[in-house]
């Protein structure tokens, strides 16, 4: 078979028999391939070309993808920074249903002021992954470090005495900072709290590119002397995931999810301006996605919440189940039934909220500092499985559990407190010393 040619467009088709016809330039419908974009396109008449098919092996094997809203163009192959797509819409148009069957990597390049409807086909053998281009916005060395301490209640912090002013006025609370070199190198948290003095509250540091399999409880440390940066990370402004074609359900570590979000900003900037800044579809398959990444806010359905590392939750009210290891939340918490929680640092929440259901909740090595409630709230009919919760300053209890609320404890997790008391169990306020304890009235317990 031949084509005939017009500049990057094949101009004939090979209809059943072999024969070749070509195609009229006009008055007529027309068809051609654009050898850019990777599909066949249609017109009719002199009308504008549109497309025809999408997804053939080679849209769908192409390694990598660049979008730039300001530089790029829907026009360009997309392979390439210099020839980045303009839009994510333009990226699934050319995918569409074919199935993905390699590793692929979607590069943000700056912040997209777009809706992402993700909805892939990824097979077995499929990964795709979507990275930001982050930008430094301050860097330098440790003058001294405090590493997380549980059984102290003491929160991670970092100083460096030869920044040029604090960290809060210099706008990096709230930012990504990473090791560059040092006792573990490109170790990563999020600085979540001036303390003055160049000194910074921080979560608690894991290592980036995540090891398997990954360490749930006990997180990294830094020392005195290490150098960092601090990042920007560029934002999108809402995800939606939906993930078809996948009967097989993935689960920790990275290597086994399907897609995963890496060094990108869901909706930031402040007020929050939408409600659903990331969620899943019906489609999605628990742990078949994965996160990684700065958060405004995270929000999953009931049964397919998204693992979630090294994520900083910052938005004002944040619902949703959901599986954070070594992730910081300064906004108000609402978690639903079935969250897991490891190594994750709570500091001056508005809220830290269990809600019901019959699904057991799971929190590892995780503080609550200087909530404006309790520590942990859990609302009647919750159930919890804790292990080394830990936390002060926190304005209520250190526990609240309502009626026929269950929490079953290790003996490590009797340091969580607050300012009005220990523990309140079904309204009677209960010190450790008093624990295990169950209110005969509503059936509420603590068990150590």
């Amino acid at each position: 078979m031949t084509w005939s040619w017009k500049g990057i467009f094949k101009r004939a088709l090979e209809f059943a028999g072999g024969s070749i016809v070509a195609v009229a330039p006009v008055n007529r419908a027309r068809i051609r391939y654009n050898e850019i974009k990777q599909q066949l396109e249609q017109s009719i008449s002199t009308g504008p070309w549109g497309p025809l098919g999408t997804g053939s092996s080679a849209v769908v094997s192409q390694p990598e993808w660049y979008i730039s809203p300001s530089t790029g163009s829907d026009d360009n192959d997309g392979a390439t920074a210099a020839t980045a797509l303009a839009t994510h819409a333009e990226l699934m148009r050319r995918i569409g249903d074919a199935p993905i069957d390699s590793s692929v990597t979607v590069y943000i390049t700056e912040n997209l002021d777009e809706d992402l409807y993700v909805r892939l086909q990824v097979t077995r053998n499929g990964f795709v992954r979507y990275v930001g281009t982050v930008s430094t916005l301050a860097s330098g060395t440790f003058t001294n470090v405090v590493n997380t301490t549980p059984a102290a209640n003491q929160p991670g912090e970092v100083e460096d005495l030869a920044l040029s002013g604090d960290w809060g006025p210099l706008g990096l609370i709230n930012k990504r900072i990473r090791t560059t070199g040092g006792t573990n190198p490109d170790s990563v948290t999020w600085l979540a709290k001036d303390l003055g003095a160049k000194t910074a509250r921080v979560g608690n540091w894991i290592i980036v590119p995540y090891t398997t399999p990954m360490n749930f409880v006990n997180p990294n440390t830094v020392a005195i002397g290490d150098p960092y940066v601090v990042e920007e990370l560029p934002t999108i402004k809402s995800v939606t995931v939906d993930l078809f074609g996948i009967s097989e359900s993935g689960a920790f570590p990275e290597s086994t999810s399907r897609i995963v979000f890496d060094s990108v900003s869901i909706l930031g900037g402040s007020p929050p301006t939408q409600y659903d800044y990331l969620k899943s579809t019906g489609n999605v398959s628990n742990g078949t996605w994965f996160i990684k990444s700065e958060l405004e806010r995270y929000e999953g359905l009931e049964n397919q919440p998204a693992p979630a590392v090294a994520v900083a939750c910052f938005a004002p009210d944040w619902q949703g189940p959901g599986v954070l290891n070594a992730c910081v939340c300064t906004g108000g918490v609402g978690l639903g039934e079935g969250s897991a929680i490891v190594s994750t640092l709570f500091t001056d929440c508005a809220y830290t909220d269990l809600n019901p259901g019959l699904r057991l909740n799971f929190i590892i090595n995780s503080g609550f500092m200087d909530c404006a409630d309790d520590g942990i709230s859990m609302f009647s009919g919750t159930y919890l499985r804790g292990f080394l919760i830990w936390g002060t300053g926190n304005a209520g209890y250190g526990f609240d559990v309502g009626e026929g609320g269950f929490a079953d404890l290790d003996a490590a997790t009797t340091t969580l407190t607050g300012t009005s008391g220990d523990t309140r169990v079904g309204g009677i306020v209960t010190p450790y010393a008093g624990l295990p304890f169950v209110n005969p009235a509503n059936l509420a317990q603590i068990q150590v």
